[in-house]
C-alpha cells in the first residue's frame, strides 16, 4: 500500500491538532494507505530544557524515518505559530533533499499572528512556495494566502467527525436543563463570559445545570469565583475529556456554549455537539460563520456578551419547537458536510494529486 507520512503533535495531547491526527488514523483512509505517524513536540507541557532537547532531536529523527521508510506522501499540520512553523520548515527541507511531495495542513487560522512588519517572514514563504499542496479549514482561512499562492494550490477540506458515534436519542427535558462548554479551559475561550451570564439565565432556570469540560490556565480562577457565588452548586467542572466520556457528556446536554474570542479555525467541540444534536451559541469570530448559520445552527453573537447568551440560552429553553427544529438541522448538516466518509475522499484526492 502507498504509505502516507502524517506529522503532528503526540495523539496524546489536548487540542484540535491532536485530535486531527486521531481522526485521520482511525478514518476510512486505512483501507487505502499505510499511514504512518511522525510525532513532533512532547506528549506533555514540559520545561525549557524539554522544549530544546525535543527541538533539536525532531529533525534528525525525522531524517531517519525518512531515508529508512521512504513515504509516497509527507502531510505536514503545523498551527499559525513561530515555534510550529519553524519546526516544519525544517521538516519541509529534508523533505526536499529526498524529493518527497508534501502536504502542508495549516491548522489555527490567524496568519496576522505570524506576520513581521506586515509580511509573512522568509521561512513561510519558502514553506508554502515548496509545498505541494496546501490544506486549510475553510474559505475564510484561505484568502490571506491567496497574496502568496495561487487558489489553485490550496484545498479546503473541513475538519472531520464520525457521525455514528452520535447515532442516539436524546430526551427533551422540560424542567432540569443542562448547558455545556467544551474547550480550553481560557478567558480567550468565553468561560468568564459563561460565569457572567449564570445568574441572569438562574433568575428564570433555578434548575439549571451548567458543565465546563477542558483544562487550562483560567480553570483554577473559574473554580475560585463560582465558589464564592450562591450558585455553586449548580456548576460542575469535568476536567479532559475524550472518546466515549465525550460523547457521553456531549448527549447529556441541551445547548452547547462556546462564546470564544480568538480567532477560530474550525473547533472540533462545534463539529461534534452539531452532532449530537445540541443548538450552538458561539461568535461570529474567525471563520465559525462559515459553520454556524445564525437562527438555523444556533446563535452568533459578539464575543463579550454575557447578556446575550443568557439571551439566546432563554430563547431557546422557552421553545422546544425552536430546540427541536436546530437540532435536526446541526445532525443533518453534521453528516452532509463534516462525516470521515466524506471528508477522507478529499484527503485522498490531495495525495494523489501530489503523487503525479
Amino acid at each position: 500500500m502507498v504509505r502516507i507520512l502524517l506529522v503532528g503533535p503526540h495523539r496524546s495531547r489536548q487540542g484540535g491538532v491532536a485530535n486531527h491526527i486521531r481522526a485521520l488514523l482511525t478514518s476510512q483512509l486505512r483501507e487505502q494507505y499505510d499511514l504512518d505517524y511522525f510525532r513532533v513536540g512532547s506528549s506533555k507541557q514540559g520545561g525549557v530544557l524539554n522544549v530544546i532537547i525535543t527541538s533539536l532531536f525532531t529533525p534528525i529523527r525525522y531524517l531517519l524515518k525518512v531515508c529508512f521508510q521512504r513515504p509516497a506522501v509527507v502531510h505536514l499540520n503545523p498551527s499559525f505559530d513561530y515555534k510550529s512553523l519553524m519546526r516544519e520548515f525544517s521538516l519541509v527541507l529534508i523533505s526536499r533533499m529526498f524529493r518527497l511531495p508534501i502536504v502542508t495542513q495549516l491548522h489555527g487560522g490567524d496568519l496576522e499572528r505570524v506576520k513581521q512588519h506586515g509580511t509573512i517572514p522568509i521561512y513561510l514563504r519558502c514553506l508554502l512556495k515548496w509545498s505541494s499542496r496546501l490544506i486549510v479549514l475553510t474559505k475564510i482561512q484561505r484568502e490571506p494566502l491567496l497574496e502568496y499562492v495561487d487558489v489553485h494550490k490550496i484545498a479546503v477540506i473541513p475538519n472531520m467527525i464520525d457521525v455514528t458515534q452520535f447515532d442516539r436519542t436524546r430526551s427533551e427535558r422540560q424542567d432540569e436543563f443542562h448547558l455545556l462548554f467544551l474547550s480550553r479551559m481560557e478567558a480567550e475561550k468565553g468561560i468568564l463570559d459563561i460565569y457572567e451570564a449564570i445568574p441572569l439565565i438562574l433568575e428564570k432556570y433555578p434548575n439549571l445545570r451548567i458543565s465546563f469540560a477542558g483544562e487550562g490556565k483560567d480553570m483554577g480562577k473559574l473554580k475560585l469565583l463560582c465558589s464564592k457565588k450562591p450558585f455553586c452548586d449548580a456548576v460542575n467542572f469535568r476536567g479532559y475529556i475524550r472518546d466515549d466520556e465525550k460523547i457521553d457528556f456531549l448527549m447529556s446536554g441541551d445547548i452547547f456554549i462556546l462564546p470564544s474570542h480568538h480567532k477560530e479555525g474550525m473547533p472540533y467541540s462545534i463539529l461534534e455537539a452539531m452532532a449530537a444534536g445540541l443548538p450552538i451559541i458561539t461568535t461570529s469570530c474567525g471563520a465559525i460563520p462559515e459553520i454556524i448559520d445564525d437562527g438555523e445552527n444556533g446563535f452568533l453573537i459578539p464575543p463579550g456578551r454575557p447578556d446575550l447568551i443568557a439571551d439566546r440560552v432563554e430563547r431557546l429553553l422557552s421553545n422546544l419547537h425552536l430546540r427541536s427544529r436546530i437540532s435536526v438541522n446541526n445532525k443533518a448538516k453534521a453528516k452532509s458536510q463534516f462525516d470521515s466518509r466524506s471528508v477522507t475522499r478529499k484527503f485522498s484526492e490531495v495525495y494523489e494529486h501530489v503523487r503525479k
